[in-house]
Parts: C-alpha cells; sequence; structure tokens
C-alpha cells in the first residue's frame, strides 16, 4: 500500500524493487496506491484480513517528535477484552516501510476492533478512526439474524429489536467505524446470549 506523493514521488519509483523482494516470499503481491487522505487506513482493514501480510509506504512525518504508530486488534470488552498489536513502530520522516504483523490475527475470532493510535512528544495521542472490517460486517451480519430468530419468538423485546435496527444501519453505512461495530458487536453479543440462556432454562425448568 503506497501513498505515490511519498518522498516526493520516490515512493512509486520503489514500487518494483519492493515487488522483487516481497514476491521472495510471498506468492501473490498486490499493489495499492492511495487516492486521498485517510486512504491508507482504510485499504489496510480491508486487504488484512486476506493477505499474510500488508506493507505500508507512508512519509511526511516530520512535525511528530519521538513519533510513534500503534496498530491493534481487539476482542471483547471488559475483563475479557484480548488486544492483539499487529504493528508498532517510530515514525520516520520521508518514505518508509510498515509492515502489519496480520498473522498474528490467524486463529482469533473475526469481528474485533481494529485500532491506530499516533502518539508522540509534539501533539496529544491521535486516535485514527478505521472503517468498519469485512470480519465485522459477517460478524454483525450473523448475531442480526440470531437477533431477528429470537424476537420471532419474543417480539416485545424493544432493546433487541432497537440493536437488530442500529446493526442494519450501520452494516449500510459506508462511512461505519471499526469501533462503532465493535461496540454493537459486543452489545448484540451479550443480548443474545442472554436469550439463548434464558431459552435453556426455561427448557431446563419444563424438564
Amino acid at each position: 500500500i503506497i501513498n505515490p506523493n511519498s518522498g516526493d514521488g520516490a515512493a512509486r519509483r520503489w514500487v518494483y524493487d519492493m515487488i522483487n523482494i516481497l514476491s521472495a516470499k510471498y506468492p501473490l503481491i498486490t499493489v495499492y496506491f492511495s487516492k486521498c487522505t485517510g486512504d491508507i487506513i482504510r485499504a489496510v482493514c480491508e486487504y488484512s484480513e486476506g493477505y499474510d501480510a500488508v506493507t505500508l509506504s507512508i512519509s511526511d512525518f516530520g512535525d511528530f517528535e519521538n513519533g510513534k504508530l500503534t496498530v491493534t486488534y481487539t476482542l471483547g470488552s471488559g475483563r475479557n477484552k484480548e488486544i492483539t498489536t499487529l504493528l508498532e513502530t517510530a515514525l520516520v520522516d520521508g518514505t518508509d516501510t510498515y509492515t502489519l504483523d496480520v498473522s498474528a490475527l490467524a486463529g482469533l475470532d473475526a469481528g474485533g476492533t481494529y485500532g491506530a493510535i499516533i502518539s508522540s512528544d509534539t501533539y496529544a495521542d491521535v486516535t485514527v478512526a478505521l472503517p468498519i472490517s469485512q470480519g465485522q460486517k459477517a460478524a454483525l451480519a450473523d448475531l442480526v439474524a440470531t437477533a431477528q430468530d429470537l424476537l420471532k419468538e419474543d417480539a416485545s423485546n424493544a432493546t433487541l429489536a432497537e440493536h437488530v435496527e442500529e446493526a442494519e444501519e450501520l452494516l449500510a453505512d459506508e462511512t461505519a467505524t471499526s469501533g462503532e461495530a465493535g461496540t454493537l458487536l459486543a452489545e448484540l453479543t451479550e443480548l443474545t446470549s442472554s436469550g439463548d440462556e434464558e431459552a435453556s432454562g426455561e427448557r431446563g425448568g419444563q424438564h
């Protein structure tokens, strides 16, 4: 993933060298040129779930003294929160390459929340709003289907119905963020799990 304007256009000239280096390790290489501000982060989220590695070429960090970029993947919430660090590296002004350790996602559940923070001695931490990932969309769609089945049995569950409506709106929203999806996933998971537990309890009581 390359910003074609990095290093006064130097990043574009390095494409073939980068392809040759990466081809020695990976059988399939996809090159993507960012088109606008925020496009790199969007592309990272979209492509990270389908590739073994994601390589970034970024520049223009001269104003960030001791700048650091941290990208994480979070599953669960509260005491059950599990955070996996995909990247933690110093920011270097001019063109540099940053590789996310997406192999760390192997074996983890889909639907987690991606987060990115730029920290430095110059500014307060900058939290980057990452877009909803394909994994989150799939997990949310599954939860919506489960919730709809529960609503067929108990249409009076207004709270669950409201969450289903929110989820459907979020899935249709092209500007939805990973953080928004993560919150809704956690809430819907709790609501649908509670429904399953209640149903199991009722069946147990009948015996």
